[in-house]
């Protein structure tokens, strides 16, 4: 009996003895693993050479301007791939030498807040062949800020990983002028801004000074211009320059109405960043946008030409638009020939090179919009806007309608 009492009592002190000894061997792995954590931390991220290196990118990035890299974040785009010198203002092949140089596998620009960038991260949707899991967890370990600058996060080819805060670049556009939208007015207010330098002081006064060799504005590509809003809803503003960048262009040479990627008009859209240097991202208006400015809820790529000022498609007499109130949309086809007749309030009655002779010249009768006629017996016809104030459909091959680019902003660049 007492024996069987005395080997009781061994069995709990052992059991008590374990506990103890598997506690602390616990303690001491979770505390080794903290440690090791944090080394490894301090060895892969946030080096001083990674540090360093990430400084001459922002310092890059500050010099040759990145409001182009702000515009293309919004609420579905979380971050821009700057692996490469694509969307890079400034001399590609500089910033290329700098990423071979620093040994740099992935760049992206993001905001400084990284909640957004997180939450996708978190998710099951997140481009896995741009973050790694190594990649991933370092982002989802730096802290989340509240400000209005933006961050640079870097992976290098070793596995090692650094950021920096860039915010030199005003956050405001401080020298564009916004105008606001009036009473009665059809678009949502005015901007004045130069699309190669968006830190430029422009208003209306310098706008004004910046013409042509014929003292108009058609064919002008830099330097302030005026633009006009015309899509205030979410995160950005569209505005629709008020002239056109390319006088006259035919849309396609054989009078087929190809898609906008396929038209003659895409490479010289593209031109105006790659050789006019424009920081922000170009592209034509749609006739969708169209019919949203003008609250014609049944156009289509398909239907009827319609005048501006009253989704009428009776326009056939003389004057056509003009009894349409079409004036209240001059915004929409000022700059063309004699367009003073249909509503407009500034007409360009100049001549310029026409789009397939150059030793011919042409009158700007309308500008391309982005939608092709979408009926199989009339594939030769393209939409645009003209002098008559009217969103209407001509032949591919037309030599006297233009470019009129649409660009668009952050509207926190403006708060």
């Amino acid at each position: 009996m007492h024996k069987n009492q005395k080997n009781g009592f061994v069995l709990i002190e052992t059991l008590i003895v374990s506990t103890l000894i598997l506690t602390t061997l616990v303690f001491l792995y979770l505390e080794f693993k903290t440690v090791r954590n944090k080394y490894n931390y301090s060895f892969n991220y946030d080096t001083v050479a990674g540090i360093y290196m990430t400084k001459e990118i922002t310092n890059y990035l500050d010099n040759v301007g990145y409001s182009n890299l702000i515009n293309l974040l919004n609420d579905e785009t979380y971050y821009v791939d700057i692996s490469s010198a694509t969307v890079i203002n400034g001399d590609s092949k500089t910033y290329t030498s700098l990423i071979n140089n620093m040994n740099i596998d992935k760049i992206i620009f993001t905001s400084d807040k990284l909640a957004s960038l997180k939450n996708y991260l978190k998710s099951n949707s997140y481009d896995k062949s741009m973050f790694s899991e190594n990649f991933k967890n370092y982002i989802l370990n730096l802290s989340t800020n509240n400000t209005s600058n933006h961050r640079v996060i870097i992976k290098f080819n070793n596995d090692t990983f650094a950021n920096a805060i860039i915010g030199s670049y005003p956050t405001e556009l401080k020298f564009i002028t916004k105008v606001e939208q009036q009473p009665g007015q059809t678009h949502k207010g005015i901007v004045y801004l130069d699309p190669t330098d968006l830190s430029k002081e422009c208003n209306a006064v310098l706008t004004k000074q910046n013409v042509n060799k014929k003292n108009a504005y058609s064919g002008v590509k830099t330097g302030c211009m005026k633009w006009y809003i015309f899509d205030d809803d979410g995160d950005t503003y569209k505005m629709i320059l008020d002239h056109n960048t390319t006088e006259t262009i035919k849309w396609n040479n054989d009078n087929i109405n190809v898609a906008y990627e396929q038209s003659n008009l895409k490479p010289v859209v593209d031109d105006l960043v790659t050789t006019s240097k424009w920081v922000v991202t170009p592209r034509l208006i749609t006739g969708t946008e169209v019919a949203k400015i003008t609250n014609n809820n049944k156009w289509n790529n398909s239907g009827k030409k319609y005048c501006l000022g009253s989704n009428s498609q009776d326009y056939s007499d003389e004057p056509y638009c003009n009894s349409h109130n079409n004036k209240k949309y001059a915004w929409l086809f000022n700059h063309t020939s004699n367009c003073l007749n249909y509503g407009c309030t500034i007409e360009d009655n100049n001549k310029y090179p026409h789009a397939s002779d150059t030793d011919l010249y042409t009158v700007i009768k309308s500008y391309w919009i982005n939608d092709v006629f979408d009926v199989t017996e009339a594939d030769t016809m393209v939409w645009d806007i003209g002098k008559y104030g009217m969103v209407d459909h001509n032949s591919a091959n037309g030599t006297n309608r233009g470019i009129r680019p649409v660009i668009e902003l952050n509207k926190s660049l403006f708060e």
